[in-house]
């Protein structure tokens, strides 16, 4: 009768496809490439993976991992293939968190969501997820004009509806830009928001994790014929970090250099626009709005640029 027992809860354990034994993989041991580690995972599995540049855009569905670098992020490197999409999107882990330790994030691009290009590095929605250890570098999202996605979100990290924790980590070089309106189109750019991070009703926790030298630039505003009235450009919203709903919590930490600029407006008929107004600057360090909670503790806030407005913005 014990064992009967015994095999009848191994079978609903399998039939509920959870892990009796979580496994380690390595990459390029067991695995050539980051990804085919994940596409073979299972959840609670952990993923190894030792110094090297890895050109892979890393995608992460309904499945918890850890994966993490042998050495240091300064040499273990995951950057999009092609400038192509964001490095890692991860969506729907909400369960379980996912970890992300030891790596450089860069090159990344972003991805189509909700009418926005978001999460030029890391893109997150519907799941939990820590951050630790890592650079988050030199990556962009820009909106395109006549597409259905002209605004920017989150250069570094765009988030929905997630858990998301951040330690000992670094943002820095990242940029957001909404599409610029053609020279031979009357019409508004678009918005930009959040040059390192765009996050939208997400519990978010900063710990030790550094913002410097990010950029949110809203896209330029154009006129063709000198009898369209005077237009105004369109606006910009935290240079480093924009925070729309949920809670923002963030300990130590350097946030610095990062600028926030409005869009600029153009005539392009050869004269000059009297009466245009350029699009206003809501926070060369954030904006925050609508959110639950914010505390900001024992942060080096120096040195950042918003081109007509203010430091933070808290609406």
């Amino acid at each position: 009768m014990k064992h009967m027992k015994r095999w009848s809860v191994l079978l609903l354990f399998l039939a509920a496809g959870i892990p009796l034994y979580a496994a380690t993989w390595h990459v390029p041991g067991d695995f050539p490439a980051i990804q085919a580690a994940i596409d073979y995972a299972v959840a609670g599995d952990t993923i190894v993976v030792s110094p090297g540049t890895y050109r892979e855009n890393l995608n992460i569905f309904q499945k918890h991992l850890d994966i993490l670098a042998e050495g240091s992020a300064e040499d273990t490197v995951i950057a999009s293939v092609s400038q192509a999409g964001s490095v890692i999107c991860l969506r729907d882990t909400q369960s379980k968190q996912m970890v992300f330790d030891g790596f450089t994030i860069t090159q990344g691009t972003g991805t189509p969501y909700n009418g926005k290009i978001c999460g030029g590095g890391i893109f997150v929605r519907g799941s939990s997820l820590l951050i630790r250890n890592c650079r988050i570098n030199d990556n962009t999202a820009m909106g395109s004009y006549g597409t259905s996605y002209s605004v920017g979100v989150g250069g570094g990290l765009a988030g929905y509806s997630s858990q998301i924790n951040i330690e000992n980590s670094e943002f820095t070089g990242n940029f957001a830009s909404g599409g610029n309106i053609p020279e031979t189109v009357t019409g508004h750019g678009g918005e930009a928001l959040g040059g390192g991070l765009g996050l939208f009703s997400c519990q978010t926790v900063l710990t030790d994790t550094d913002l410097t030298a990010n950029t949110v630039y809203a896209g330029v505003t154009c006129r063709t014929d000198m009898y369209d009235p005077p237009m105004t450009g369109v606006d910009a919203y935290g240079g480093a970090f924009y925070v729309n709903g949920g809670t923002f919590a963030s300990q130590g930490g350097e946030w610095s250099d990062n600028l926030c600029h409005g869009g600029d407006t153009d005539d392009n008929f050869g004269g000059e626009c009297p009466g245009a107004i350029g699009g206003r600057s809501y926070g060369g360090v954030g904006w925050i709005g609508d959110t639950i909670h914010v505390s900001i503790e024992n942060a080096t806030i120096a040195l950042n640029t918003s081109i007509a407005g203010y430091g933070i913005s808290w609406y």
